[in-house]
């Protein structure tokens, strides 16, 4: 594995597309599979409705 490397704020990178590329294809559209796509699409409504609730409790509860 390589190292990161810190960039300058001049410099420039210039990366190519991949040749399907559409504009708003998101962070990583050719390296995410099906499966993992389904799973992070659940994880995110279970995350949700975990601060919805927590929300919720938090305005039921009385301040001192």
């Amino acid at each position: 594995m390589v190292a990161p490397v810190r960039a300058s704020p001049s410099q420039v990178v210039e990366a190519e597309r991949p040749a399907n590329a559409t504009e708003n294809q998101g962070s990583y559209p050719a390296e995410i599979t099906r499966d993992q796509f389904v799973w992070l699409h659940e994880r995110a409504v279970a995350r949700r409705l975990e601060w919805a609730a927590h929300a919720q409790s938090l305005a039921h509860k009385q301040k001192s």
